[in-house]
């Protein structure tokens, strides 16, 4: 049960996370998570528990990344 062991139950999260995030990458198309591991952080947030160093690594958005979600915005979502 998550309430028993919060931590190990984030450690979980943020390895299901990295896993679909990867299988992702071998797909072609777009894209969307409607979770990922800024939810894990929020969850320890909310428990009043820190997190652990790789995580917030894990959930910094790199600029490829970024760059990448700005491109694909762009394309299926046209301003105006």
């Amino acid at each position: 049960m998550p309430w028993s062991a919060p931590l190990l139950f984030a450690e979980m999260m943020v390895c299901w996370e990295m896993r679909s995030y990867h299988i992702a990458e071998r797909e072609s198309g777009s894209m969307f998570f409607d979770r990922g591991v800024p939810d894990v952080l929020g969850y320890l947030r909310m428990l009043n528990l820190p997190a652990p160093d790789h995580m917030q690594r894990a959930a910094m958005p790199s600029a490829i990344t970024a760059a990448c979600l700005r491109a694909t915005m762009a394309r299926n979502f046209p301003a105006g």
